[in-house]
């Protein structure tokens, strides 16, 4: 039985999400083809915990359109503290990756930018 579901978020840049993995502590690894779950899964890339070789893994996929990437994610036990990192249902993933994204497109317009961690741990962009 398989517990891996597909996260509420569609990647079209590997480098931004490459950025909002480091923003919340966790690390794209290219080419890495499996992923650690409940039961390996394949994937293209791969994202993990550094360090913590009990944790889950979630792998990136290509989406079905094939110009894009896709999240796969096993939260089974809280995915051994990788849910706890991604906030739940990858609320804290699709939070960096916006703000990456969003910090990147200022930053070609000649922008200096700002990321800063709100009380509530929420993601802020201040772009000026």
């Amino acid at each position: 039985m398989s517990h891996v579901t597909t996260m509420e978020l569609e990647v079209y840049d590997l480098n931004a999400l490459k950025d909002a993995c480091k923003m919340i502590g966790l690390e794209l690894v290219m080419n890495q083809t499996t992923f650690r779950s409940y039961q390996t899964g394949k994937c293209l890339h791969a994202i993990r915990i550094p360090g913590d070789s009990r944790a889950y893994e979630m792998g990136v996929a290509a989406n079905a359109s094939g110009d894009g990437y896709v999240i796969l994610k096993d939260f089974w036990n809280r995915g051994y503290g990788l849910q706890d990192k991604v906030g739940n249902n990858g609320g804290l993933l699709m939070q960096s990756y916006a703000i990456a994204r969003a910090k990147r497109e200022a930053l070609k317009l000649g922008h200096r930018t700002e990321v800063k961690r709100r009380q509530n741990g929420n993601l802020y962009l201040r772009a000026y």
